[in-house]
């Protein structure tokens, strides 16, 4: 655990973009932020739930969300491996429904390969647009050098059940969009599994347990 916390330093927790950005603007602000966390020694850097997101008023948001190994996903993997590093990443991915999208977040590690897709399972009555993960809330995990790590994101941060299964994690990275409740939320999971919570999002934040 010791270790762990010496890595703690390679951790980087990012706010949101900002409103009304096009998707350029958005890749643009992401490799940014990406380069200077990279020349300060930053090697994980976790961006919020639904970074890259079509405006929800606009008329082609179906059109216009990620598909995973296209041409976005490749812009990132590159951002990967330009900068060494890990990149968490929320997106709206398109689904085979005509429609409708999936809140997902990707996980790609320093050669750009994606290690993990987590798909938000609970979607509340606000997001008509986006389709729920697996019936079974199932935790996501991937393996960074130094921790066994844990990914929770959206609704899903506040379902008590689903977080319990986050225990045996060493670090959970969690993705939020605009929710206020957010460190609230961080702080109260951290302290419950006795766990680092490396909140993105509004404020975003590390948040000691143990």
């Amino acid at each position: 655990m010791s270790g762990m916390k010496q890595n703690m330093e390679q951790w980087e927790a990012a706010g949101l973009p900002g409103e009304g950005k096009t998707t350029e603007e958005i890749l643009r602000f992401i490799e940014e932020y990406c380069r200077d966390a990279a020349q300060k020694s930053k090697k994980v850097i976790c961006f919020p739930e639904l970074t890259i997101a079509p405006n929800p008023l606009g008329v082609t948001v179906y059109e216009s969300t990620v598909t995973v190994s296209g041409t976005i996903t490749d812009r990132l993997s590159k951002i990967c491996r330009t900068y060494g590093i890990y990149l968490i990443v929320g997106i709206a991915q398109k689904s085979r429904v005509p429609g409708r999208v999936y809140d997902e977040v990707l996980v790609m590690n320093p050669v750009g390969e994606i290690l993990t897709e987590y798909v938000i399972h609970t979607v509340d009555g606000t997001r008509q647009l986006y389709l729920c993960g697996s019936a079974y809330k199932e935790s996501q995990f991937f393996n960074l050098p130094f921790a066994k790590a844990g990914l929770l994101a959206g609704g899903d941060v506040f379902d008590d059940e689903l977080v319990w299964q986050y225990k045996d994690a060493d670090v959970i990275f969690m993705c939020l969009s605009d929710q206020k409740e957010g460190p609230d939320r961080a702080a109260s999971v951290a302290e419950r599994l006795e766990k680092t919570v490396i909140l993105a999002g509004t404020e975003p934040g590390i948040f000691e347990g143990c």
